[in-house]
């Protein structure tokens, strides 16, 4: 019974864990929007107009920021496939209420409460429901 339960809690963790990836993949976005803006106004982030002669500095800065958006790019691309992987277990369930349950809790981030108001069951029915879903999930390495 513990085995079981520290298993549906491995994957609840998994399943909570998408709206924190949403937020880092929206925190990311936001900082390649800024970079961006940095590269194309650098008279904005460096303390003194460019000038002629600072052309090597300019380019190096720009090369920096390239490089830097790059890294975010591939650290967006992590947290993206965290959320397309959730919402594919999710999917994969084959109960449509539990989907539903699913997705409302952990991908709309609802309360339980919410949740029951949601789908017109009562607390728990809604609970059960979720308890064979849990089972149904499959997590491994890949999945994590």
């Amino acid at each position: 019974m513990k085995e079981n339960w520290s298993e549906n809690e491995k994957k609840k963790r998994y399943l909570m864990s998408y709206r924190w990836a949403k937020k880092q993949e929206e925190r990311i976005l936001e900082e390649i929007r800024e970079l961006r803006m940095d590269k194309m106004f650098p008279s904005a982030v460096n303390d003194g107009m460019p000038k002629g002669s600072e052309q090597r500095d300019l380019s190096d800065y720009a090369a920096k920021l390239d490089e830097l958006i790059e890294e975010l790019k591939e650290e967006r691309l992590e947290k993206i496939k965290r959320l397309q992987s959730i919402e594919r277990v999710i999917k994969e369930i084959d109960n449509e209420d539990a989907q539903t349950i699913l997705w409302l809790r952990y991908i709309d981030g609802l309360r339980w409460e919410e949740v029951c108001v949601a789908i017109n069951y009562e607390w728990a029915q809604m609970h059960r429901i979720h308890a064979r879903a849990l089972r149904e999930i499959k997590i491994n390495d890949d999945t994590k």
